[in-house]
């Protein structure tokens, strides 16, 4: 046995409600952005389906929400500009479906959520149960 490699991710399928999530929001100014069922319907009732990845679009997103909030400063606007991101990117999931396989939901050991946010909610909002997911020991 070669102890020297490193650990293989593992993929499972695992409860919705045996994952942890960390809610949306700005840590920094302590404003959750976590949007509830009627913004997810709202965004889908109005086509509000947002394409942008929050990984890859990041730096366009800050300077977007940065923009309507006058740089921060008005924290109401930061947080609906957040949290109506996060409902039309949930929206769009729901939509379009969450299960790309360039694209899995990831977990750490622990069962933490690491990666894959907006397809997890979209998940939970279409009542799905179980998931598939990649595990990084």
């Amino acid at each position: 046995m070669n102890h020297d490699l490193a650990p293989q991710p593992i993929r499972a399928r695992r409860t919705i409600r045996e994952i942890k999530v960390i809610p949306y929001g700005f840590s920094d100014v302590g404003i959750l952005c976590e949007p509830c069922a009627d913004d997810i319907c709202r965004a889908i009732r109005e086509g509000r389906l947002e394409t942008r990845n929050f990984q890859n679009d990041l730096p366009e997103l800050q300077a977007e929400w940065q923009a309507a909030s006058q740089g921060g400063k008005d924290l109401a606007a930061l947080r609906r500009v957040g949290t109506n991101y996060h409902a039309q990117r949930i929206a769009y999931f729901v939509v379009h479906g969450w299960e790309d396989p360039k694209y899995p939901i990831r977990l750490d050991a622990q069962s933490a959520l690491h990666d894959g946010g907006h397809r997890l909610r979209a998940a939970l909002f279409k009542g799905t149960t179980e998931i598939d997911v990649i595990i990084t020991p």
